[in-house]
């Protein structure tokens, strides 16, 4: 049921142009209704529940668009798994870097896979950025919204969208899950202009859907005369002898499917329009009689679509160019000589060295041990001692309370005896010694989440990040909760974490489970990286991985408490100058000493 409350988020979060909106009653077809001014939240909810549905138009006056959304759907029963499809597809849009949303459709059959921009952008570059998507994920048989990429005479209101939460429509986390929609629209994060211009999407496309921002110069009619001009030059020969039913020297099959792709290939190589393309291949479908192109509409669309994808580039997209080159070396010399400034401390200074000078910003450390090995008190540790720095930090944990966190934080700060905090005047003390550490040093966010999803913890870290945060830690990667296996759980977590480390350029510290020691093993055994729970995905994905071993907690007998030891199990980027590193810890004051 519609609340007041979710209907004006559900208004301002999907937004189109604001003079407009489309009705469809149930049973019928939508229409376009004109506004006198804001949507009237009490006729919204009457108009888009009980089989009733409202939609908005994406395209604003000036052809430009707040968010893009990609449907996948099981139309005709022959995608059953067009909502799986769509929760990989978002997986990929986020390891891109990408914040992007899940709404199950109205049919309950398939997915739309939103995503929001934090400032109207030209509806050209929403669908270079879908597209390029798309293809890059070689997702097939989808629509893209906007549908178009200018308004036109013939359709000045341009194509509509349903907004969400109407027949079957729910909002889904990544887990498929259905999400709370007040807290799922309020936690969305929107893709910035800058993140678009930093993602090169293959040009192919970006080519042909610039040519269709403008409308006037393409024709859908007919035969396009700029098809007819290309094969009369050099550049259109291989087109015209395909155009002629040459075959020769095409590998493969030689049908007349081959054939109709190995034309659009051409025309898209020679940057004909999209519509265009459409056109010529429309009307070579009707020369030759060939009925699939003559009856089947969304045939000529994906042979296009699959012909764009066979000319996108392999590999990496960030071609260097050698004037380029030059400014990038210098550019990492200087990186290197100012490396201090990047490094952050762990507050141990034999791992400092070890490391060679530090965390880094950009990367993803594991901090790992078996159970009740001190693996949340030594990321507290690294975060206590950078924020003394002027590092600000951030932690995120998913077991511990804020009060059991903040308790071993104040055994940091006094040698006073737990048994003695209740004593009025000690109280009075622990304030004022509280409020001298705050003052003393950088800010360290906190935050407790039990049950949250790989897409809370990634808008948390987002969250703290732009408040400033340079070195956050989650504990601990195995609570992330998520559909399937703990494998495929942990795996998708630790991917999408070290992507979130570059993009956000932190040092994102994660804790993880290590195996338990076999009973039938005496003494105290070092970590191996096979040890790590779900070892291949964590071990090839992070940077660095620092084990946590407290021999005591296995051989109390011939270890005293205070012997403590961290194993440097990877360093990716810098070297490891010393794998096993001694402290001292100090179990009444929760902190490291080395």
């Amino acid at each position: 049921m519609l609340t007041a409350e979710t209907t004006e988020l559900l208004l301002s979060t999907f937004r189109g142009r604001h003079d407009h909106v489309a009705y469809q009653p149930a049973g019928q077809t939508f229409r376009p209704l004109k506004l006198n001014g804001p949507v009237p939240v009490d006729k919204f909810i009457e108009r888009h529940t009980n089989g009733n549905c409202c939609g908005f138009y994406l395209l604003t006056e000036q052809s430009k668009v707040n968010c893009t959304a990609i449907d996948i759907d099981n139309h005709d029963s022959n995608r059953p798994e067009a909502i799986q499809e769509g929760q990989k597809f978002q997986q990929f849009l986020l390891e891109s870097g990408f914040p992007s949303y899940l709404e199950r459709s109205w049919s309950g059959t398939g997915v739309h896979v939103w995503v929001f921009f934090d400032e109207p952008i030209d509806a050209t570059e929403a669908r270079i950025f879908a597209t390029g998507a798309v293809n890059d994920f070689e997702l097939e048989a989808i629509e893209i919204y906007p549908r178009q990429a200018k308004l036109t005479t013939e359709k000045p209101l341009g194509n509509l969208i349903r907004y969400p939460l109407a027949g079957k429509s729910v909002f889904l986390n990544p887990d498929l899950t259905e999400a709370e929609p007040i807290a799922f629209m309020k936690g969305i994060q929107k893709v910035t202009k800058a993140q678009l211009e930093a993602k090169c999407w293959w040009n192919t496309a970006e080519q042909s859907e610039r040519s269709m921002s403008d409308v006037g110069a393409y024709e859908t009619a007919g035969m396009p005369s700029r098809v007819l001009a290309l094969m009369e030059v050099p550049e259109g020969e291989l087109l015209l002898k395909r155009w002629m039913g040459d075959v020769s020297g095409m590998s493969g099959q030689r049908s007349r499917s081959d054939i109709c792709f190995a034309l659009c290939t051409e025309m898209i190589r020679n940057y004909v329009p999209t519509p265009e393309v459409e056109a010529a291949l429309r009307y070579w479908c009707a020369q030759n009689s060939y009925e699939k192109g003559l009856t089947r509409p969304q045939w000529i669309s994906d042979t296009v679509r699959y012909a764009y994808g066979n000319l996108k580039p392999q590999g990496r997209k960030d071609v260097v160019t050698s004037d380029r080159l030059g400014v990038l070396l210098h550019s990492a010399i200087e990186s290197v000589v100012s490396g201090e400034d990047r490094l952050i401390t762990t507050g141990i200074k034999g791992l400092n060295d070890s490391l060679g000078g530090g965390l880094d910003r950009g990367e993803l450390v594991i901090v790992a041990g078996r159970p009740s090995q001190g693996k949340t008190m030594t990321a507290w540790h690294m975060l206590d001692s950078a924020a003394k720095e002027g590092t600000t930090g951030a932690f995120i944990s998913l077991e511990m309370t804020e009060n059991q966190i903040m308790t071993r934080h104040l055994q940091r700060l006094t040698d006073i005896p737990k048994s003695e905090w209740r004593n009025p005047d000690v109280a009075k003390q622990l304030h004022e010694i509280a409020d001298t550490d705050i003052a003393s040093k950088a800010p360290i966010y906190f935050s407790r989440g039990g049950n949250q999803t790989l897409t809370d913890v990634v808008n948390e870290i987002r969250h703290y990040a732009e408040k400033g945060a340079t070195l956050i830690a989650v504990d601990y990667i195995e609570l992330i909760l998520g559909k399937g296996s703990d494998f495929d759980r942990v795996s998708e977590s630790i991917k999408v974490l070290a992507q979130l480390a570059k993009e956000l350029d932190v040092a994102l510290v994660v804790l993880a489970q290590l195996r338990r020691q076999d009973p039938r093993i005496r003494g105290v055994v070092i970590p191996q990286m096979g040890d790590l729970r779900t070892s291949g995905m964590i071990e090839q994905s992070a940077d660095t991985i620092i084990a946590c071993v407290w021999p005591n907690q296995v051989d109390p007998d011939n270890y005293p408490k205070e012997v403590y030891q961290l194993v440097l199990l990877k360093n990716r980027n810098r070297g490891i100058l010393e794998q096993k590193i001694p402290v001292k810890f100090l179990p009444e004051r929760q902190t490291l000493v080395g």
